[in-house]
């Protein structure tokens, strides 16, 4: 057996009766890299091999941590698949929101509000002409790109909605 990197790898330890990774990210346990002396047959020391973590949007999307043990090999791999949510689950994941008649979904909360109500004011005190484009993002973060125009209209929708819903 060759002797093993202990610096720069990092190794598992998977029980074969119960086809179980026991521990994660152990350092080879002989200090020199030499082989292991009287290990029990039901374990084995497998290389790991992680692929970072691809990005993601969290509000519409999560990671599936893949696993793959190869006892022939001595290997543990690790991967990630990214997940789409279905709708339901992101609706129920982003929580209350105002959907424009253009199908963009706003946060209601106070924050967003008085994000909305200052970015409102900046136009207005800018004199941005009806014709300029400006962008919102929605609740999943997004961008959307409106003409000034076209974030007037939905602003009066948008706080309609949310007095009603103070109202309420």
């Amino acid at each position: 057996m060759a002797l093993i990197d202990t610096e720069n790898t990092s190794w598992a330890v998977y029980q074969k009766s119960t086809k179980s990774i026991l521990s994660r990210r152990k350092k080879w346990p002989v200090a020199n890299g030499g082989p292991i002396i009287d290990l029990d047959s039901d374990y084995v020391w497998l290389l790991e091999f992680r692929t970072p973590k691809p990005s993601y949007n969290d509000n519409t999307q999560y990671l599936k941590k893949v696993e793959k043990v190869n006892l022939t090999g001595k290997k543990l791999e690790t991967n990630w698949e990214v997940i789409d949510l279905t709708q339901e689950e992101i609706d129920a994941k982003l929580g209350s929101f105002f959907e424009t008649s253009g199908g963009i979904k706003l946060d209601v909360s106070i924050d967003a509000q008085n994000a909305f109500t200052r970015m409102n004011s900046m136009i207005q005190l800018t004199g941005m002409a009806n014709s300029e484009n400006v962008q919102i993002k929605d609740i999943a973060g997004d961008l959307h790109t409106l003409t000034v125009t076209q974030l007037k209209t939905i602003l009066k929708e948008y706080g309609t909605h949310c007095y009603n819903l103070f109202l309420s």
